[in-house]
């Protein structure tokens, strides 16, 4: 038995052989960003969409004013998403707007069966702490059936509309390969006195285009906006914060603690604020022409119709604001100037502060 070439024989301590260790592999490269997303950032993008919410009912009223002095001056591509009402399969009545509709879904809605499933956490966000906070930020009656609170207004709804349009924006953002360059939000029962300011009055500010007046309890008006697309996923985006449980920390952290806690608690317009403030939005103004109109036989459950005597007669739901947007439409009259932007400005943000 020959072991002279045994390693565990030798006269000496063998070194034990030592291989080095592979190289990590190389990190994968960075993900390519995508092309939508950049041109977000950068605010390339081409045209103006507009999302209309409200009462549909009301466009027998406002739809000659809006053709003229909403939509034919923004030309934008309007979608709209709303309940399907019972005997209107193929959707309500358009009127002029449908030239400019580029996508209008109308379907049998379940909003609270959708709230409790995509809410993280359901039982606990929902039932515990958004609704210890008070104020019609929260408003779920047009739920069925209500939450347990049964609190008036419909803002959970309005959430849920503003959440369905921006998907038809971004589906067909995909469809033409080309974001948007402007995103405006407005309403079918907004009764317009005057044009809407035209774009190149706009246009070059980095902002959120609110008019004035609606500032309810220290909020913003959220009857109307005009933005650069990179800012709509977060005016939009009331349905995505709530379900993801963030909602009511992004009041405290913005709105503070006595507001949110307090009575008798935030209103969509300071919910609106808070969203736009916690993501570092600035806001600037533009005179206000035109008001939430109404009759006694089309109106919210929540409000009163005022101004008019007979069913189908216009009122308005809020007087300040009718009048306010009288005077400015008075002053602006058929068209806008640089001096008019500035000099038809009335400030009224008194007759908002503290009550509703």
């Amino acid at each position: 038995f020959d072991c002279v070439d045994a390693e565990w024989i030798g006269y000496r301590k063998l070194e034990p052989q030592r291989i080095a260790a592979p190289a990590p592999p190389p990190p994968p490269p960075p993900k390519p960003k995508d092309k939508h997303a950049i041109a977000l950032e950068s605010g390339r993008g081409r045209g103006i969409a507009l999302c209309l919410t409200g009462q549909v009912r009301m466009l027998g009223t406002t739809h000659l004013t809006m053709e003229q002095y909403l939509l034919g001056v923004l030309k934008p591509d309007v979608f709209l998403y709303g309940p399907k009402e019972p005997g209107q399969e193929d959707g309500p009545e358009l009127y002029g707007l449908k030239n400019y509709v580029v996508e209008a879904r109308w379907e049998h809605e379940d909003i609270r069966t959708q709230l409790y499933q995509e809410t993280r956490s359901a039982g606990r966000v929902i039932d515990l702490e958004y609704l210890e906070v008070q104020g019609n930020w929260f408003g779920n009656q047009c739920l069925d059936p209500p939450l347990r609170d049964n609190r008036p207004g419909s803002a959970i709804c309005l959430y849920y509309n503003q959440k369905k349009c921006l998907d038809m924006i971004r589906e067909h953002e995909e469809v033409r390969a080309d974001p948007y360059e402007f995103v405006a939000i407005s309403r079918f029962d907004f009764r317009w006195l005057s044009p809407h300011p035209p774009m190149d009055m706009l246009r070059d500010v980095d902002a959120v285009w609110i008019p004035s007046g609606s500032d309810w309890e220290g909020g913003i008006n959220d009857r109307h906006a005009l933005m650069p697309r990179k800012h709509a996923d977060v005016y939009l985006g009331a349905w995505k914060m709530v379900t993801e449980g963030e909602a009511k920390d992004v009041m405290l952290d913005t709105l503070g603690s006595m507001k949110v806690n307090g009575y008798p608690g935030p209103n969509t317009e300071c919910f609106l604020k808070a969203r736009l403030a916690y993501h570092n939005i600035n806001i600037e103004r533009f005179a206000n022409v035109a008001y939430l109109t109404c009759t006694q036989r089309v109106k919210s459950r929540w409000t009163q119709c005022y101004g008019t005597a007979t069913n189908d007669a216009p009122g308005w739901l809020y007087k300040e604001e009718m009048e306010h947007a009288t005077r400015i439409a008075k002053c602006v009259r058929s068209s806008w100037t640089a001096k008019k932007f500035e000099d038809c400005k009335e400030d009224i943000s008194h007759l908002y502060r503290g009550f509703r």
